[in-house]
């Protein structure tokens, strides 16, 4: 998980480099088709075409809520609500997923994880301190990355279930399938009118080339292995450290300046991560 969590966001520093070069929907599609084509490849290589059965339908849905879904309600809500809105709400998605993993899995609600959770939520606030300005957010934007969140916490819970009686591969790869289908369908809307490949250059295509093969081919292998280990509880505590990373990604790769108040908050964020194992130690010790 901790893999994935940094694909998922040194991927997002990355795309903040490519839509100032480029559209974002040549950005989505283009990382879609690119993860598409590595992981219909290498399942080909590894085990020939798959045998689909009843789960193929939960894999559909998984990829149609996320990354289809949480994607394209990210690109329209960030255009219409303020970035430090953004990732407010996203930054509750953990508490979220701890108190839907209860009553949707039965899965038990630990205190620990509960508590790291508030923690690291605190954490990002406090790198948001920095960076906060007088841009105002919307409700419309607000709702859109709600529904991102929403969709996002749904494919976790299918993805627990799912990927325990399925290979990760082959979910995997379903998943981005339909993913790239519903971001095909939605391109002339994220597209506007402006014209096509516009912007680009090596550095771009060197860059697509990374969010694609690292960001989705990469990022979903990992995710769909964590689920099949993982309850949905500590797996969402990890997407904690997806501001945290990307503000120290930011600062290494846009040359961002970084506050101390971004690395107080890096802090707290890594031990709200890491309180609910270091519980866990303690309580095996003893």
């Amino acid at each position: 998980m901790l893999g994935a969590v940094f694909t998922f966001a040194s991927g997002m520093v990355v795309n903040k480099s490519l839509v100032l070069a480029i559209s974002p929907s040549e950005v989505l599609a283009g990382q879609l088709l690119i993860g598409l084509a590595c992981l219909w490849t290498y399942l080909i290589v590894r085990d020939g075409l798959p045998r689909l059965g009843p789960d193929c339908w939960w894999m559909i849905l998984m990829g149609l809520c996320a990354p289809g879904l949480v994607n394209v309600a990210n690109i329209l809500g960030m255009q219409r609500t303020s970035a430090v809105n953004v990732v407010i709400i996203w930054s509750l998605m953990p508490l979220l997923v701890q108190v839907l993993g209860r009553l949707v899995l039965r899965e038990p609600l630990r205190g620990s994880l509960v508590l790291g959770c508030i923690i690291a939520f605190c954490g990002v606030l406090l790198i948001l301190l920095s960076r906060y300005d007088q841009e105002a957010g919307s409700l419309q934007g607000d709702l859109l990355i709600v529904c991102a969140v929403m969709a996002s916490i749904v494919t976790q819970l299918l993805g627990r279930r799912v990927n325990q009686h399925s290979d990760s591969l082959t979910v995997a790869t379903i998943q981005v399938t339909a993913a790239a289908v519903l971001a095909l369908a939605a391109f002339p809307l994220l597209h506007g009118g402006e014209p096509y490949f516009n912007g680009w250059s090596r550095k771009v295509a060197i860059e697509m080339a990374y969010v694609g093969i690292v960001s989705t081919f990469l990022l979903f292998l990992l995710y769909n292995r964590a689920l099949s280990n993982l309850p949905v509880g500590r797996v969402g505590l990890f997407m904690t450290l997806v501001p945290a990373i990307g503000t120290l990604g930011a600062a290494s790769y846009l040359d961002e300046a970084v506050s101390a108040t971004d690395l107080a908050g890096l802090a707290v964020v890594m031990f709200g991560v890491g309180l609910p194992f270091l519980i866990d130690r303690l309580r095996g010790g003893a």
